[in-house]
């Protein structure tokens, strides 16, 4: 008798608990908040700037070359090796930057809403070719930090 009783109460006690966790369904992902453009701009005959643009959506910020914090992930651009072109200088960054203490860091923390604009100068070995690589970033809200995101990038060279 004790054995049915104890294995009623189990069952009463764990019914509660299998609804909630039947109910549960995983958290959908978040969408990528960012458009990112690439576009070349031609300096001189062999100069250009290769230009990455981002816009991002209302609410979302994404870290800047100099975070501020060793802990954050700013964005960064790999280039796929060609002895066609060379890089000079390091890339830059344009846009209205932000300068704040945000929670749980000791520091401040420098990021950028809206647009940004990331600019690498190239000189040209050869015409007529691509220039490609990937490029990894991160961007959060106030509650939440996306996880980082790598995508690939073409510049066109006429």
């Amino acid at each position: 008798m004790r054995f049915i009783l104890s294995l009623s109460l189990f069952l009463l006690a764990i019914t509660p608990l299998k609804a909630q966790v039947g109910n549960l369904t995983p958290q959908e992902p978040i969408a990528d908040p960012t458009e990112w453009k690439f576009f070349a701009h031609k300096l001189d005959n062999k100069t250009y700037e290769l230009i990455f643009q981002v816009t991002l959506q209302k609410g979302w910020h994404l870290f800047s070359l100099n975070p501020g914090d060793p802990s954050l992930i700013p964005p960064s651009f790999s280039f796929t090796p060609d002895k066609k072109y060379k890089k000079t200088g390091t890339i830059t960054e344009e846009g209205n930057l932000e300068e704040a203490n945000l929670e749980g860091f000791d520091m401040k923390v420098r990021y950028f809403e809206g647009e940004v604009r990331f600019t690498q100068k190239i000189i040209l070995k050869e015409t007529g070719m691509a220039i490609s690589g990937t490029h990894t970033y991160q961007v959060c809200n106030d509650v939440i930090c996306l996880p980082p995101t790598v995508k690939p990038f073409e510049f066109r060279i006429p």
